[in-house]
C-alpha cells in the first residue's frame, strides 16, 4: 500500500487531492493508495476523493 500524509498549512488539500488523483490515474497504480489530509480546504480535497471513482 502507499499511505500519503498531509498537514498543509500553507499547500491547499484540494491541490493535493487533485494531484493523488491525477497520478494514481496516469500511473495506474495497483496497489491500495490510503490518504490522510488535514489543513487547509481539507473537506473539499476529502470530497474530490470520494467522488474521484478512484475507490
Amino acid at each position: 500500500a502507499i499511505f500519503v500524509n498531509i498537514f498543509g498549512g500553507i499547500v491547499r488539500c484540494d491541490m493535493i487531492a487533485e494531484g493523488i488523483i491525477a497520478a494514481v490515474k496516469e500511473v495506474d497504480v495497483k496497489v491500495p493508495v490510503i490518504v490522510r489530509l488535514e489543513g487547509t480546504n481539507v473537506e473539499a480535497g476529502k470530497e474530490l476523493l470520494r467522488n474521484s471513482g478512484l475507490a
